[in-house]
């Protein structure tokens, strides 16, 4: 079975949105899910995705949280991301 970058990102989506996610967090979420997969990164992709639910049922992942930067040294620089999404923490 083929299935398609928009099939699989929107398979993703859905299943966010049906656990509580934000449309707009859940998007962007999808997305990076997807993305990876489609850079050949399975194991942060698709493979990823039944864990990290798991672990947003289970409370330890908290999307809405609120991330804060605690040291910024020019190229480096240090979040706490408080439980919320690392890899849309990571993108910032």
């Amino acid at each position: 079975m083929k299935v398609t970058f928009e099939q699989l990102k929107a398979a993703f989506n859905r299943v966010l949105v049906s656990r509580g996610v934000d449309s707009e967090t859940a998007d962007a979420c999808a997305e990076m899910f997807a993305r990876t997969n489609e850079s050949g990164v399975y194991s942060h992709g698709v493979n990823r995705f039944p864990r990290f639910i798991q672990q947003l049922d289970n409370g330890d992942i908290i999307p809405d949280a609120g991330d804060k930067r605690i040291t910024s040294l020019g190229a480096i620089e240090q979040w706490d991301a408080h439980l919320s999404i690392g890899n849309l923490t990571a993108k910032k």
